[in-house]
């Protein structure tokens, strides 16, 4: 694994992020697999090994354990082609391969990220709000759905990409290396206006010296921005609390599991399609008017290669102007 990362950082295979490969590796070595498995050679590695090891991360896990065998497969495959081992069945192939046959087919649900309805969010962030002074994954959440961040924008921000433009408004400035959409088609990087709601949480949110993470991750010496699966236990934790309050908890009830039941509201779905339903709907939800082109631009929406060629900048002004209303909606009923 590690002279397959060598080789292809080398290489310039991988856009810079706030996590390296290694580190990820070091975290999945730490956290997901066992000696047994990491000091085994690998001739000597067998499917079996690999479902001993996830086949219950794979019960109840959306992407780790994919990420883990997808890299393990490349790096096997890697070292047969350049004859570091003899050529041998790859046991982490999946697909018609004999782990694929091993592993069980019960998956947590796909597809969409289930949201909330929108008229569900002041709600939901008033009990999010309440977990923020002793949770700094509570914190990051909330951040995520003030600013409409994908997942790891907000895990993974940093103290300074928060800046000030020259007329002394604050932004969340995103290294366009750390998007969805990279620079090969958006020659500049990220900008999101930070409503006064989401400096409220800056300027409350403790700073770690040394740390250049905005929400580091307290239980790994702080180093490191929380994982997925952090951020999906607190929204489950919610959840269950909720849902002993009113028998229906945080859910999509248009979005159902394997077992009929509404899925679990996810970061993604309340940060992004919950906005983007609420700022679609000026009527039902007392806003301006907010253009597609306006909500596609606050979401980061830019894949038409000639509208990347001639639209160099963001209209700032008016996404702040959406931050605010949608600031001032999520945070309608706290006190």
């Amino acid at each position: 694994i590690r002279q397959w990362i060598e080789f292809n950082e080398n290489r310039g295979k991988w856009s810079k992020t706030s996590k390296s490969k290694t580190e990820i590796w070091d975290g999945f070595f730490r956290n997901h697999i066992p000696e047994s498995l990491r000091v085994c050679p690998v001739t000597q590695l067998t499917a079996q090994m690999f479902y001993d090891a996830l086949a219950e991360k794979w019960r109840t896990m959306v992407d780790t354990p994919e990420r883990i065998l997808s890299d393990a497969r490349q790096a096997i495959d890697w070292a047969i082609r350049s004859e570091m081992i003899p050529p041998m069945i790859n046991p982490c192939v999946v697909k018609d391969g004999k782990l694929g046959d091993l592993l069980p087919l019960d998956r947590p649900a796909g597809g969409h990220e289930p949201a909330l309805p929108p008229k569900k969010m002041p709600a939901f962030f008033k009990a999010l709000m309440e977990l923020v002074p002793v949770s700094q994954t509570a914190r990051c959440l909330a951040f995520a759905i003030l600013t409409a961040a994908r997942n790891s924008t907000a895990r993974e921000a940093t103290w300074d990409e928060i800046q000030q433009d020259d007329d002394g408004n604050w932004l969340h400035v995103i290294p366009r290396e750390r998007m969805k959409v990279k620079s090969e088609k958006i020659p500049f990087d990220r900008k999101t206006p930070l409503s006064q709601q989401a400096m409220a949480l800056l300027n409350s949110t403790p700073r770690v010296p040394d740390v250049a993470f905005i929400f580091p991750n307290v239980n790994k010496g702080q180093r490191s921005p929380f994982t997925r699966d952090a951020v999906r236990a607190l929204i489950k934790r919610m959840h269950d609390k909720q849902r002993k309050i009113d028998g229906i908890g945080w859910v999509d009830p248009d979005q159902k599991d394997r077992t009929g039941k509404p899925r679990i509201v996810t970061l993604h779905g309340c940060a992004r399609a919950t906005f983007n339903t609420w700022a679609k709907d000026a009527k039902g939800y007392d806003h301006k008017q907010f253009s597609r082109d306006l909500r596609e631009s606050c979401l980061d929406h830019r894949n038409e290669s000639y509208q990347c060629a001639y639209d160099r900048e963001q209209a700032l002004g008016d996404m702040r102007e959406v931050f605010e209303a949608w600031g001032n909606f999520c945070t309608s009923i706290c006190k």
